[in-house]
């Protein structure tokens, strides 16, 4: 009788042990079956290491050819000095260079021309314009020009006014006895005399028709055409307005001295600014 088994009923007999009789041949299939893996595994340890060696070359080809790229680059390239400027941009103009509110002095006083600034001189408040027969003629602070004696009595007005203020401003109304307004008071009388008597002048408690001139702030001398020595008339005389460059008629002649201003302080004792 010939006994027929599958291969599983085999295996699953084999794992409860060999059968009596059958032992040689369970040992001699068991080693068959391990020769026969051992033939496969080698062939595919082969193709392992063989697709390694592959990617091992093609990773050191890629890896060269980069390193050489990048050799070359570095080899290539250059190094520049970085330095950090202004940027100018000049245009050369034509002109000439002056200063503002240029304006004509005149004269009020009759006499001979004693002496005059130089050119580019700066003159405060209650300083020396020029001289006349030895006597000076004082700047003070003010837009309008004399135009009148000063003295008791006189109708109030703006020149007043900025009188007043250039009395007080400049020191000789100490205890601040002068109104600040249009009128000609007994205080402003006193001022004057104070201020007569500082300079040296006999104290009338008037100041003359020319012996001072109003000009708005610290006034810097542009130009003196007049000589020392020249003879001047309180008569009637013609100026060049120096604003609008037209020849207009006043009453006095001019004393060849243009004036600028330095300083649109309103005070008498500021300093001057260029």
């Amino acid at each position: 009788m010939i006994t027929v088994a599958s291969v599983k009923s085999k295996l699953a007999f084999r794992n409860r042990g060999p059968a009596a009789g059958n032992e040689t041949a369970g040992v001699g299939d068991e080693k068959g079956a391990s020769k026969r893996r051992r033939t496969l595994a080698v062939p595919a340890a082969v193709t392992a290491i063989l697709l390694a060696a592959v990617a091992v070359a093609v990773l050191a080809s890629s890896s060269g050819k980069s390193h050489g790229a990048q050799t070359e680059a570095i080899q290539g390239s250059s190094t520049a000095t970085v330095a950090r400027r202004e940027l100018v941009e000049t245009d050369t103009e034509t002109g000439t260079l002056g200063y503002r509110d240029s304006r004509n002095l005149y004269n009020h006083l009759s006499g001979t021309v004693t002496w005059v600034p130089k050119a580019g001189a700066v003159i405060h408040a209650d300083g020396v314009l020029y001289r006349v027969d030895g006597s000076a003629v004082y700047l003070f602070d003010g837009s309008l020009p004399v135009y009148r004696l000063f003295k008791s009595g006189m109708s109030d007005g703006h020149d007043v006014r900025q009188l007043n203020r250039d009395l007080r401003v400049m020191g000789y109304d100490e205890e601040h006895q002068i109104t600040l307004n249009s009128e000609f008071t007994e205080a402003t009388e006193t001022a004057i005399k104070r201020w007569q008597k500082a300079h040296g002048m006999e104290q009338t408690g008037e100041i003359e028709l020319g012996r001072i001139a109003f000009q708005p702030g610290v006034r810097r001398v542009q130009s003196v055409s007049l000589n020392v020595g020249a003879s001047t008339s309180s008569a009637g005389g013609e100026a060049t307005n120096a604003g609008t460059g037209s020849s207009t008629s006043a009453s006095g002649s001019s004393t060849g001295a243009s004036y600028d201003e330095t300083s649109t302080s309103t005070k008498a004792t500021a300093a001057v600014y260029s």
